[in-house]
């Protein structure tokens, strides 16, 4: 573990790190990066970095949600929502229609002057809890008004059942499935020959830990 006060510091140990090569050409690098901003920095600071063969090439950008679901994913569950960028269209859309229809789907979303932006914050608190709290997001998906291992209070209830509608509202659309992390490590990540990177992450959810954990102990 290599820590610093600031991604530059950060940049050459790992432009050292993805410039040695893999046992196998065919398995590429995975950096797991807090948001997509920070993806594109690296790109464009690694081609930079390496000079003339500066290409970011054969390695795979994941968000803290894709790190849990790819490493982690439940087949068996329906298909969810993914990254909040997309969910926050159809979060806004369902949330307007209902208000249409005379319902208060979000409590405060009747009175908010920028409903755009409440859908959006909507989406990220959705996005996080599938981040931090994939246990929580399970059960709520299987019916369960739950934070994973209690009942929620009786003002937090409509999270589960938004969340459900939109479940199925997306199956309507035919949304592309993504699944819920079931916050136990399924083999699914190659670790024999990939190589796993985490890049700039401040803090680690409990599921995150779980699944290093356990990632680790299956090499």
């Amino acid at each position: 573990m290599v820590s610093a006060q600031s991604a530059p510091a950060l940049l050459p140990r790992l432009a050292e790190r993805l410039a040695s090569r893999l046992n196998d050409p065919f398995h590429s690098d995975v950096v797991v990066v807090p948001t997509t901003g920070v993806a594109d920095y690296l790109v464009e600071s690694l081609a930079t970095l390496w000079g003339s063969w500066g290409i970011v090439a054969n390695t795979h950008f994941w968000l803290p949600n894709e790190f849990n679901l790819n490493v982690g994913a439940n087949p068996t569950l329906p298909p969810v929502l993914s990254h909040h960028g997309s969910s926050q269209w159809l979060i806004f859309e369902h949330l307007m229609t209902q208000t249409q229809l005379g319902h208060e789907p979000a409590p405060g979303f009747l009175n908010a002057r920028r409903k755009f932006s409440f859908s959006q914050r909507v989406a990220q608190l959705f996005d996080r809890y599938a981040v931090h709290r994939p246990e929580m997001i399970s059960e709520w998906i299987q019916g369960h008004n739950t934070d994973g291992f209690r009942d929620l209070p009786q003002h937090l209830v409509w999270q589960p059942i938004l969340f459900r509608e939109l479940v199925e509202k997306a199956n309507e659309k035919n949304a592309r499935p993504i699944l819920v992390s079931s916050g136990e490590y399924v083999g699914q990540f190659e670790t024999a020959s990939s190589r796993l990177t985490l890049f700039g992450m401040e803090s680690f959810s409990r599921a995150k830990i779980e699944l290093l954990r356990q990632l680790s102990n299956s090499t």
